[in-house]
């Protein structure tokens, strides 16, 4: 599951097994799972307090150096809810009926929403709204 928009995120859960309630829990699984990352959180702090240069962004964050399990968590919620998108060519397409898009583009577009069943769990699941 993309990232882009998640500031927009409304149903309150994220991964696609909904398993992490907020942003802060999220960006910490990929850290801590064998499949990605593989580095215990522990060991990330250790780290992370090992670099002199963040120091003084933990220090402009949050009062001081101190590097914490919450504050990781706190510091990459925060970059993930600045990725947004709005200028993309699906962002641009949705203002004017997807007249930007190629023939090719109208197809994967109605096939991603139709009958390849992509959106229909979501919609089913969510509603007609947009669920970020």
């Amino acid at each position: 599951m993309g990232l882009t928009n998640a500031q927009f995120y409304t149903s309150g859960h994220f991964f696609w097994d909904e398993r992490a309630d907020i942003l802060e829990d999220q960006v910490l699984a990929p850290i801590q799972n064998s499949v990605e990352m593989g580095l215990m959180i522990e060991a990330a702090v250790q780290r992370i307090s090992s670099y002199s240069y963040y120091e003084q962004l933990f220090i402009d964050s949050f009062g001081d150096a101190v590097v914490t399990r919450e504050r990781i968590a706190l510091a990459l919620a925060q970059f993930v809810r600045s990725i947004i998108s709005t200028q993309s060519k699906y962002d641009l397409g949705e203002a004017n009926g997807f007249a930007n898009f190629t023939q090719e583009e109208l197809l994967g577009q109605q096939l991603f929403n139709g009958s390849a069943r992509c959106i229909i769990p979501i919609l089913e699941r969510f509603g007609p709204k947009p669920f970020f």
